[in-house]
């Protein structure tokens, strides 16, 4: 037999240690926990407010989500001469425009130019001789889309290269146009907005055809032929319009050599009214039958071999 030895040990306990010690290592130990990232709440800092944007609004939109925008002049009153208002059309133009304007507007000669509407001012126009031509429209139409933009980005005033540039020369421009007070009136004018112009003339329109469905057809015994043909087309067109095209529902069929000879051959011999009223039914309800909820079924037979 092995002899079992056994060894038995003395764990000694650690040595006393100095408190001074311990107390700093628990100190230690507290201010770790106390100051834990877990632990510690920060105070939160507010994000900082985005940047407000310098852009102004879109232009304002008009009728229908996909209506034309409506200019500047169309959705504000246009200031045109008020020289203690900034935004003015006088105070937004440039120095040396301005003086040639006032110049206009000081002249009692001038008068009848600057104090009428856009109809009314080319009527006077086109009696005395001076209708606008394609170039002062263009040069008008190119004033009011600069001062849209102006007006609407909040510039400091228009810039009169823009207006002229693609269309005339600056000499042309300042001496041919700008000394021209008539010219001058033209462009200042406010044009009418597209739209408000399209429905007015729309409105026209509708009036002028009720005029002519009023007109009588008839007097005493007398027809005119060609005023109720005119009638029935317009009654025809506003039909149209308010109740839409008529929708035709065509069942297609391809026969063979001989079925198709027989459905030709059968047509040509019937001379009887009744007949054909039957025949019409009888396709009338084949029709039916071939419909399937509402959709016309397409029968393509394919033809046969003689």
């Amino acid at each position: 037999m092995g002899v079992l030895g056994l060894g038995i040990g003395i764990v000694r306990p650690p040595a006393p240690q100095n408190k001074k010690f311990l107390l700093t290592k628990l100190i230690s130990l507290l201010l770790s926990q106390a100051i834990c990232p877990h632990n510690l709440q920060m105070p939160q800092e507010k994000a900082p407010a985005p940047p407000q944007s310098t852009i102004p609004a879109p232009l304002t939109p008009g009728p229908g989500a996909n209506g034309p925008l409506v200019t500047e002049a169309e959705a504000h009153p246009v200031v045109m001469y008020d020289a203690e208002n900034p935004r003015s059309l006088i105070n937004l133009v440039p120095e040396r425009i301005r003086e040639k304007i006032q110049a206009h507007l000081f002249d009692l000669e001038n008068e009848p130019l600057f104090s009428k509407d856009e109809q009314a001012l080319y009527k006077y126009l086109r009696e005395n001789e001076a209708t606008p031509s394609a170039t002062d429209n263009r040069l008008r139409l190119k004033f009011w889309m600069e001062y849209d933009y102006c007006q609407h980005f909040h510039s400091k005033g228009i810039d009169i290269a823009r207006v002229y540039a693609g269309i005339c020369t600056y000499e042309y421009f300042r001496k041919q146009y700008l000394g021209n007070p008539k010219k001058v009136a033209w462009m200042l004018c406010p044009p009418t907005g597209y739209m408000v112009k399209a429905n007015e003339a729309l409105e026209f329109g509708m009036e002028e055809i009720r005029d002519i469905l009023s007109a009588p057809h008839q007097v005493g015994t007398k027809v005119d032929p060609k005023l109720g043909e005119l009638k029935l087309k317009i009654t025809q067109f506003l039909h149209t319009v308010v109740k839409g095209a008529p929708v035709q529902r065509v069942v297609n069929a391809h026969l063979s050599g001989k079925q198709a000879a027989a459905v030709v051959s059968q047509s040509m011999t019937i001379t009887n009214t009744a007949e054909l009223d039957r025949q019409l039914n009888a396709l009338k309800e084949r029709e039916r039958q071939m419909t399937n909820g509402g959709a016309t079924v397409v029968v393509r037979a394919k033809p046969t071999e003689e």
